[in-house]
């Protein structure tokens, strides 16, 4: 399967140190061993290395990238009567930073405005096959540790923007009646968000198609009337 992961960092770092580990040729063969032999204990472990040296790079050059209005779109969904939590794959240090930035306590546990869960490994998948079908696309929906935190927050409403990895398992656990699963599931839209899952909502999977975070304040003020 070609899977075309230019302009995203990890995935094409993970994507070529995966190449370099399973590719049958004499030229893979030497950067695997030049990897290797720089001390690296897995060309996976080189990848790792490699991303977090660039990221780190890029934060101590670069302004933290988060929007202008950000406590203002927080303290809508405040006002409409939404407690805000994120769940991200990125540690909470990172998404704190960004919050902090602009003036919103932020961190991890109880205590701070803006509550984080770090390093949810939504990505990590369990030991069965289990998948649904969207699109002509089979998605996996075995994610143990995304399940773990769905079930620890209880969530009204999920909010994500990669419906494979933030939305299909919320979805199915609706769809199966587990008590945790939220009621409510958007899709931030993004410029590059495949047409296959905004324009028919992943088949009625998604009950929102949103331009941004600040679109859900409606949404939560209608859900709060109908309540």
């Amino acid at each position: 399967i070609l899977v075309d992961v230019r302009g995203d960092p990890l995935v094409e770092s993970s994507a070529l140190a995966r190449l370099l580990d399973v590719a049958a040729c004499d030229t893979s063969a030497r950067y695997k061993a030049a990897v290797l032999g720089g001390g690296f204990a897995s060309l996976s472990a080189f990848s790792e290395h490699a991303f977090k040296t660039a990221t780190d790079s890029f934060r101590n050059d670069d302004p933290p990238c988060i929007i202008e209005d950000a406590e203002a779109r927080l303290t809508a969904l405040e006002q409409a009567g939404a407690e805000v939590v994120i769940i991200s794959n990125s540690g909470a240090e990172k998404i704190a930073r960004w919050f902090q930035s602009v003036g919103v306590d932020a961190g991890e546990g109880a205590g701070h405005r803006l509550r984080i869960r770090g390093a949810a490994m939504k990505w990590f998948l369990g030991e069965t096959d289990d998948s649904i079908d969207c699109g002509g696309r089979r998605i996996h929906i075995d994610r143990p540790r995304y399940r773990e935190a769905i079930e620890a927050e209880n969530p009204d409403l999920i909010i994500g923007d990669v419906f494979s990895l933030d939305l299909a398992l919320p979805h199915v656990l609706r769809t199966r009646g587990v008590a945790q699963a939220p009621s409510i599931l958007a899709l931030r839209r993004h410029a590059h968000t495949p047409s296959w899952i905004a324009d028919d909502r992943a088949g009625g999977a998604i009950d929102h198609v949103v331009e941004g975070v600040g679109d859900l304040t409606a949404i939560v003020q209608a859900q709060l009337q109908s309540s």
